[in-house]
Parts: structure tokens; C-alpha cells; sequence
């Protein structure tokens, strides 16, 4: 028996017993009629029951088959699914996962790039977030865009703006160093500062960056305080 055969026979059987209902009721709307003139005649009740008996019997025929199709397509669709759950893995080819940058806003006076897959293999080793660094100060880290221009970007949390350094020096090995200035002799003690190493292709000068070049990637930023 196929499956449509068997959702076939459901329907079926809640066909036959709505029937059931329906003639229940005209028999016990003739009992109701029992006090009037016209009385049911008995050979009137007998259609009723025969019909009723005849459903019934219906019924249980239809039961029978459902049964016997449980019993039938219940092993087979455990063997199916079985089946697919084993091969699943060969048969459904994995997403093939594309890194894609992400915008975030660093210090509020520019957009910057960050790349979390490669947090590891493009950081900041020197110095370390939450410590304390002098106006001029020594930044350093590790990359893997040995071929690309470096700069350290600093940016300070009170006023929100990006400020690019001198071009770092990046070793064959993927070390790289910078220098970053972190405000004046009289301004910036005491405040915190955003910092974060920048790898493109496009040479850019020291100052305020204006504009993310499209192919910026940044390493994952620290925040530093400015010591006197």
C-alpha cells in the first residue's frame, strides 16, 4: 500500500464516522418524535442501524489496512533515514567560508576595518592593553602582510578622531615597529588612548585619516593611558 493510499484510508475513516454521527442523530431526533402523532415505524430505525452497521464495518476494514501499512512503511522510512543520515556528509558539500571584513567605528572620527578571523596573525604584542605609555612610545606586533604598507593608528577616546603614524617597519619574518604619539607635553596626560596597527596597499600620510582605503585591514585595537 503506498503512502497516499494510507493518508487516503485516514480521511476515510473520519468520513465514515461523521456519517455515524450524522445518522445517531436523525435516530435520536425519531425517539424525540415519539410523542407526536407520526411515530417512527421500526423498519425505519432498522435502515438506520443497518447503514450505521455497515459503516462501522467499513470502518474497521479501513483500520485494518492502516495497520498493516504502519506496519509496512514504518521499517522502510527508519532504513531511509538512516541511509541519508550516513551519507549526508559525502553528499551535501560544505559552505565555503568567506572572511569578510567588519565595519566597526574605533573612535568615533572614522570608520575602521576588522578582520577577527586574523586577530592572531596580525596584532599589537607591545604594549599591552590597559597600560600605560609615555608621549612618545614604541608599538609593536606581528603580521602576515609582509608585502603591505603598516601604520599605527591612534585615537583618542575624548575627542574621537583617527590620527595615522610614521610608516612601520615590517620584517621579512612578519615583525613589524612603529612610533605613535600619544597628544602634547601639556595635553593628553591621563586620558585614554585607542590604538590599532593598519596594513594596505595605498601609502598614506601622517595626520588625520580622512578616508579608509578600501583595502584596510586592522588588527584587533587596545586602549592605553597616557602617563606624564
Amino acid at each position: 500500500m503506498s503512502i497516499f493510499g494510507w493518508i487516503k484510508d485516514i480521511f476515510a475513516i473520519r468520513k465514515y464516522k461523521e456519517e455515524i454521527k450524522k445518522l445517531q442523530f436523525e435516530i435520536h431526533d425519531f425517539e424525540k418524535k415519539k410523542s407526536l402523532v407520526r411515530q417512527p415505524s421500526e423498519k425505519d430505525l432498522d435502515k438506520y442501524n443497518d447503514k450505521i452497521k455497515e459503516l462501522e464495518k467499513k470502518i474497521e476494514t479501513k483500520r485494518r489496512t492502516y495497520k498493516q501499512a504502519i506496519r509496512f512503511w514504518v521499517p522502510i522510512t527508519a532504513l531511509i533515514v538512516a541511509i541519508v543520515g550516513a551519507f549526508s556528509p559525502l553528499l551535501i558539500k560544505k559552505p565555503v567560508v568567506v572572511v569578510k571584513p567588519v565595519v566597526t567605528d574605533v573612535g568615533g572620527g572614522g570608520e575602521s576595518v576588522k578582520n577577527n578571523s586574523l586577530e592572531r596573525q596580525f596584532k599589537i604584542t607591545s604594549p599591552s592593553y590597559g597600560d600605560s605609555v609615555g608621549m612618545n612610545e614604541s608599538i609593536q606586533g606581528e603580521t602576515r602582510y609582509v608585502g603591505m604598507h603598516h601604520y599605527v593608528m591612534v585615537t583618542p577616546v575624548k575627542i574621537g578622531k583617527d590620527w595615522i603614524q610614521e610608516d612601520a617597519k615590517v620584517s621579512p619574518g612578519g615583525l613589524w615597529s612603529g612610533s605613535a604619539v600619544f597628544g602634547t607635553v601639556a595635553v593628553g596626560v591621563g586620558e585614554k588612548y585607542v590604538v590599532c596597527a593598519l596594513a594596505t596597499n595605498s601609502a598614506l600620510s601622517p595626520g588625520p585619516l580622512t578616508e579608509v582605503p578600501k583595502d584596510a585591514i586592522f588588527s584587533e585595537p587596545i586602549t592605553v593611558i597616557r602617563k606624564q
